[in-house]
């Protein structure tokens, strides 16, 4: 298992918080079965008419992805790249944050009260963060 699905299974929200931040994951199975894909390829899917050549090769692509990891990745790189763009922009911060825990969730199956227990420890860890980086400006968003 993973660093960051380890303190996720043992409830240790700020850590995990941390791992999730610095983007600390290691290596880890996808949870769960995949499912089989049905019928002969995109050409025959239920979307395939409403999508162009070059859409209907990426979807093909897209098809053989697994799990969420390349998805948290790419949330991770979003929220770096707003943070380095607008450091101060704490409710974008959290947004950003709220999906990248949702999409955890959804990675290592979290219950909602486990949810509520990694966005506290995001929280707490923003926070005190902000406050030591930004002592006179740091507002509680």
């Amino acid at each position: 298992m993973s660093k960051l699905g380890t303190t996720i299974e043992h409830q240790e929200w700020q850590q995990a918080a941390l791992y999730l931040l610095l983007g600390v994951a290691g290596a880890s199975k996808p949870v769960g079965n995949p499912r089989p894909r049905r019928g002969k390829g995109v050409d025959s899917s239920f979307y395939a008419e409403a999508l162009s050549e070059a859409e209907r090769l990426e979807l093909e692509e897209a098809l053989g992805v697994e799990g969420l990891d390349q998805e948290i990745a790419l949330l991770r790189l979003k929220l770096k790249r707003a943070l380095e763009e607008e450091p101060e922009n704490l409710a974008l911060m959290v947004k950003g944050l709220e999906l990248l825990v949702r999409a955890v969730s959804a990675r290592y199956r979290l219950s909602q009260e486990d949810q509520e227990g990694l966005v506290e420890g995001l929280r707490a860890v923003l926070e005190d963060v902000g406050a030591k980086l930004y002592p006179d400006g740091f507002a509680n968003g």
